[in-house]
């Protein structure tokens, strides 16, 4: 995932496969609400809370079906 991808996606809903810095994979779905070059900030409905996330450990994503 780029920073260009994630800024394109800011205000939407994506599903995405994360890598904690401990090494669990998890499976997210956050509404995309800042991005810097580093990192993405969303809502994360798992954890219900604002998150932050660093875009090098994403994974995988795609647009949320609602």
């Amino acid at each position: 995932m780029t920073f260009e991808q994630v800024e394109r996606n800011k205000d939407r809903i994506v599903d995405i496969i994360y890598c904690s810095a401990n090494g669990e994979f998890t499976q997210r779905r956050i509404k995309v609400v800042g991005v810097t070059k580093q990192q993405l900030y969303g809502y994360c409905y798992l954890r219900r809370q604002s998150r932050t996330f660093l875009i090098d450990r994403v994974l995988a994503w795609q647009p949320a079906s609602v």
